[in-house]
């Protein structure tokens, strides 16, 4: 600790130094990031499988992990088996080892494993991809890139020494070595070398003022003055139109040639230390899974290495990114990965028929294992074992306390195998199972109370199956959930053994039943009212219309009458 502190009080007094003397605080910020370490990892191509569908009948394509599902689709619709099924075969060494994977298991056929799975291969030098990401099939690769060349009537390439920036830009810094006594060493510098034969292709040139001037004013190749071919580089630094990387609007560009990426002094050195050009394009189809892991831009078309990946002059992504995020972020991206394959194993079992039990033990234990695997410690495996039984739950038609028990079996079963105390297994026990049951009830839709008994339970449930007296349970149970323990264990006992004490929220559910009963008593009233009054109202136009006995006796009456008189 000491070494540490030591350490970090002589850099930044050498930064404070350094800044002092140049008055500038961006040589300060280089010299910090300078010292500032990057660590290197090799990591799959995302999503990556060999095409073999049937792998979800073989021996491991039960497990996610190995056999990877469908998205959006159900097992056993299956994609091939991935990445750690190779390495778990011993076809791929880890990822911190290489091992070449063997004739029969890589190529086309199998999906190119060897170009997306670590441990497979070597990595192909990234230091200097020359691709520009142009190709020459039906045209020529001329200036716009800067010193290229078209490489097999497909792809413009940039000379070599030269390397490409991610916009396919061939930068005009090339490696020079320096000659030494010592033949072990060779060390080499940098030097920034014009693109051989460039012109801006104004032929004019030769009857303007300095157009004699071959070095300004360019012959024609095998011709002489005046039959010249443009200004040249020299032109241009001579006239000042080149100055520290700038240059002016009106002398760059496609009308100029380009001097821009072809003269030095014209821009700014970028950086080729990581470019995502592969020379490929997807305008008429997908990128090839052999150029590992790619995307397809929507606006060039072009096949470019993922973020994070660099491409190599071969045309390949290399899988090695480095890495920036903190270990805290590693650790959530594993844990996931893990809840992920944990969700897809009990929707498997659910599938072939298992029970409900044996479905969220199915999701509990994929996911942990595959957290183990991934080298979590066993709080955050049993932390991702609860997630996927929690969410897995409610789909395979398992109550919380269900998820809860699941998961609280397998930590138990992890924890016999780690070197951790009694005291430590129960807690992280609690823990998962709780974490589970609170997951499962709020995804079956449960109300806040409900949540918080199922919560309560998984707790002190797991607790005392691990020993604990109920007090002590209580108490641990509290710790979890963050509340006071005689509340905790107050509620638990008072729901477990007092079920048949109304509550509020039963006076609440009787009270909306009393409601409901005299609604519906109501409408029945209603609704008798108004088909009493509808039959009385046809009986009534009947009579009326329909050639009863009334109107007919009272004309009968009027007309016996008349003929008496």
């Amino acid at each position: 600790m000491a070494t540490a502190m030591l350490l970090r009080l002589v850099l930044v007094a050498a930064v404070s130094t350094t800044a002092a003397e140049d008055e500038d605080p961006v040589v300060s910020s280089t010299a910090a990031e300078a010292v500032k370490p990057v660590a290197i990892t090799c990591k799959d191509t995302p999503g990556w499988a060999n095409g073999w569908s049937g792998c979800a009948w073989l021996h491991g394509g039960k497990d996610p992990t190995l056999c990877r599902p469908t998205p959006n689709a159900s097992w056993p619709s299956t994609m091939g088996w991935t990445c750690d099924y190779y390495r778990q075969q011993g076809l791929c060494g880890m990822a911190t080892e290489i091992k070449e994977i063997r004739a029969t298991a890589r190529g086309q056929f199998h999906n190119y494993p060897e170009k997306n799975c670590c441990g497979c291969e070597a990595q192909d030098d990234t230091t200097c991809n020359r691709q520009t990401g142009k190709t020459c099939s039906f045209s020529i690769c001329g200036y716009s890139q800067g010193p290229s060349y078209c490489h097999n009537l497909s792809s413009c390439l940039c000379l070599p020494g030269h390397c490409a920036d991610s916009e396919g830009i061939c930068s005009l810094m090339v490696k020079k070595p320096v000659k030494t006594g010592s033949p072990v060493s060779t060390p080499q510098t940098e030097e920034c070398r014009d693109t051989p034969g460039w012109s801006n292709l104004w032929s004019g040139c030769a009857y303007q003022p300095g157009g004699k001037d071959t070095a300004w004013c360019k012959v024609t190749p095998g011709g002489q003055w005046p039959s010249t071919m443009g200004w040249t580089c020299e032109y241009y630094r001579a006239k000042g139109l080149c100055q520290k990387g700038t240059m002016k609007n009106f002398s760059k560009g496609a009308l100029h040639n380009y001097p821009e990426f072809n003269c030095c002094g014209c821009r700014t050195p970028t950086s080729t230390t990581c470019n995502r050009n592969t020379g490929g394009s997807c305008l008429l189809g997908l990128c090839d899974a052999s150029r590992g892991p790619t995307v397809c831009d929507p606006v060039t078309h072009k096949c470019m290495c993922q973020e994070g990946h660099c491409g190599s002059t071969n045309g390949v992504c290399t899988l090695n990114v480095e890495v920036h995020e903190t270990a805290a972020e590693l650790q959530k991206e594993a844990a996931g990965e893990a809840t992920a394959a944990g969700v897809s194993a009990a929707t498997a079992a659910t599938h072939i028929g298992k029970s409900v039990r044996e479905r969220v033990i199915a999701g509990a234990t994929a996911a942990g294992d595959a957290a183990i695997r991934a080298g979590l410690p066993l709080q955050v495996a049993a932390t991702s074992a609860a997630d996927a039984a929690g969410a897995a739950a409610p789909h395979a038609y398992a109550s919380p306390q269900d998820a809860a028990d699941a998961v609280a079996a397998w930590v138990k079963s992890q924890a016999q195998k780690s070197r951790v105390t009694h005291r430590e297994q129960t807690e992280i026990v609690a823990k998962a199972a709780a974490r589970a049951a609170e997951k499962a009830a709020r995804g079956s839709w449960l109300r806040q109370d409900q949540i918080e008994y199922a919560t309560q339970a998984a707790a002190m449930k797991a607790a005392i199956e691990c020993g604990l007296p109920s007090e002590e349970a209580a108490r641990l149970a509290a710790t979890v959930l963050h509340r006071n323990a005689s509340t905790v264990g107050a509620t638990s006992v008072k729901q477990i053994t007092d079920d048949d004490a109304p509550s509020s929220s039963d006076g609440h559910s009787n009270r909306m039943k009393w409601a409901a009963a005299l609604i519906v008593v109501i409408l029945a009233v209603v609704g008798c009212g108004v088909l009493a009054y509808k039959n009385g109202s046809t009986r009534r136009n009947s009579g009326r219309y329909g050639g009863g006995s009334g109107h007919e006796d009272e004309l009968r009456g009027f007309t016996d009458g008349d003929s008496s008189d």
